[in-house]
């Protein structure tokens, strides 16, 4: 039964425990001091492949929050009591794991020295057992990769702000020494949680690019509203200093309406000029004042015209800045929009990647399977019953050249290093050319129908062989079935011609 050790995921969810699938059981420390008394696994073939997969998936898990020099006695000690025992070590990736303590209030630089204690302990324990344990980085909020040993948890997402987690990657990016030590856990590992790193970034930068537009659109607003304030004012100084005019006009007309009457009454009493000379002196005196208040006012009230005139000017000039700056804003939008999809359509290309990585890295597990158990039989085989293997590779020979599935000419014109040799083809199929992956007719492929059939794989079993006494009876494919698909309808040369450099550019960046 393997062991599976989950190292941090206290920090992300301080009951690890409650995210465990019933089909796993919890063990302690204290359950590994204890001798391990557990009956081996069955050999592949032996005919208990459903009980295998119930065992494969009934892990017993073990959750840690720091690998502590007890920690890593005890689970040397128990690796040392057999040779098949295995642990896989799942091991948390720094970003989420530094994200988590700062979001939790703890201080930066004992979170930093926590995760670099336990790689370089997680990375010693690896150098010293590499053929008993196995690392896996994971990640937080991401699907687990498939492994047919042990079934691997989904961490839950983090529940703090994006915050934490920009500031934990700048963390990340300014320690030389936490690259270097999650690089080499990386490479170390067989394999880890899948991440889209590329399109965070890209998330990241559009983000800045979002907050950075919506700082412009508050100062634009603020420039709005500081332009409208000026304009009121203007326009009430000018409506005060009109009613100024109007009331020093009303002063010049009463003034001289006075004056006229003045000029009136010297006519009539000009022979009390001499009585009158003090008071007539007056009065023109108080007529040059008016006229000089009534000069300063036409020219305060021209001042005023030319201010009006000028801030009139000033507002037409930023209204225009204005429009400027909202076909900018609309710009920037469209912008925004474009990076929204390409986001979208890279993330689609990601996926389609990862799955069809994931294909490919499935077959190969299995064609390494086999390849494992076939040499395995293959070299007991020949050296413990070397008659017997004889007398068996004649039959099997026979066999495979009395059926339809192997052309000797087919096989000798498609593999001209057998041609040039002694060996007989259908010996030379048997022996080394089913490891090889070589086919022996065109209807019948070697490496698809191992990685196509996991219970011959787990065998070790000959394919063609397997064909020819049991596959054909059950009806097993031999092949990759080509399906011609009709050609899609093309598109207008305008929509075509648009699209091009788009696709271009994904492509290349894609890659």
């Amino acid at each position: 039964m393997p062991l599976v050790i989950y190292l941090g995921l206290h920090a992300v969810a301080r009951e690890p425990a409650l995210i465990l699938p019933s089909g796993q059981r919890q063990v302690t420390l204290a359950t590994l001091k204890v001798n391990d008394t557990a009956a081996p696994l069955d050999e592949p073939g032996s005919g208990q492949q459903k009980g295998e997969h119930v065992e494969r998936h009934s892990n017993r898990v073990l959750f840690l929050e720091t690998l502590s020099e007890d920690a890593t006695r005890t689970i040397k000690q128990w690796l040392q009591q057999k040779a098949t025992q295995h642990v896989t070590l799942v091991w948390l990736q720094p970003v989420p794991y530094i994200a988590a303590k700062l979001a939790q209030g703890e201080e930066t630089e004992s979170t930093l020295q926590a995760w670099q204690q336990m790689a370089n302990a997680t990375l010693n324990l690896f150098r010293q057992h590499r053929r008993q344990v196995t690392l896996i980085g994971a990640d937080v909020g991401g699907v687990p990769p498939q492994r047919d040993e042990v079934a691997l948890l989904t961490l839950p997402p983090a529940k703090h702000a994006p915050l934490f987690t920009l500031a934990a990657s700048q963390l990340l990016a300014t320690s030389s020494a936490m690259q270097e030590t999650a690089a080499h856990l990386s490479a170390s590992s067989t394999c880890v949680y899948p991440q889209a790193e590329e399109v965070v970034d890209q998330v990241i930068n559009t983000l800045r690019d979002h907050q950075k537009n919506s700082q412009q659109i508050n100062d634009l607003e603020q420039q709005s509203t500081q332009l409208k304030l000026e304009k009121k004012s203007s326009e009430e100084k000018l409506s005060a200093e009109k009613e100024a005019h109007q009331k020093a006009q009303q002063q010049i007309a009463a003034q001289n309406k006075k004056l006229t009457s003045v000029n009136e009454e010297n006519d009539l009493v000009i022979a009390e000029l001499h009585r009158v000379q003090e008071l007539l002196e007056s009065k023109l005196i108080e007529r040059e004042e008016l006229l000089k208040q009534r000069d300063d006012v036409r020219n305060h009230y021209e001042i005023a015209i030319q201010q009006r005139d000028s801030a009139l000017q000033q507002l037409d000039q930023r209204f225009t800045q204005l429009q400027q700056l909202h076909l900018e804003l609309k710009k920037y939008q469209a912008e925004q929009k474009n990076l929204t999809s390409r986001i979208d359509r890279y993330q689609t290309q990601l996926n389609v990647q990862k799955e069809e990585f994931q294909q490919a890295l499935q077959e190969q597990s299995t064609w390494l399977m086999w390849v494992r158990s076939n040499a395995s039989h293959y070299m007991a085989a020949t050296y413990k019953h070397s008659r017997s293997y004889r007398k068996t590779l004649k039959q099997q020979a026979a066999l495979v050249q009395a059926s339809q599935y192997f052309d000797k000419q087919w096989y000798l014109e498609q593999y001209p290093d057998i041609a040039n040799s002694t060996m007989d083809p259908v010996e030379h199929y048997l022996k080394f050319g089913v490891l090889e992956a070589r086919n022996p007719s065109p209807n019948f492929d070697t490496k698809f129908y191992i990685t196509q059939n996991p219970d011959i794989a787990e065998s070790g079993y000959q394919p063609l062989l397997h064909y020819i006494q049991h596959g054909q009876m059950e009806h097993r494919q031999t092949k990759l079935e080509q399906l011609h698909l009709p050609s899609p309808l093309q598109a207008p040369e305008e929509a075509s011609g648009s699209a091009s450099g788009e696709n271009a550019q994904a492509s290349q960046e894609a890659k």
